[in-house]
């Protein structure tokens, strides 16, 4: 008898244990390292590689345009 209420309360307590941990846990955990990574790598690439990339397009552009323009 007390093999089988320990296995229904082990199995109870495992399964809301295990539920709890890992999806409120997890989710938890995945949310905010998925935000902080997010938000890193959106500022680095929004702010870095957006201000490389504009500056040297609109370097080379005006450096085109310039040539030409003046050439011209």
């Amino acid at each position: 008898m007390s093999d089988v209420v320990y296995d229904v309360v082990y199995d109870v307590v495992y399964d809301v244990v295990y539920e709890v941990v890992y999806d409120v846990v997890y989710d938890v955990v995945y949310d905010v390292v998925y935000d902080v990574v997010y938000d890193v790598v959106y500022e680095v690439v929004y702010d870095v590689v957006y201000d490389v990339v504009y500056d040297v397009v609109y370097d080379v552009v005006y450096d085109v345009v310039y040539d030409v323009v003046y050439e011209v």
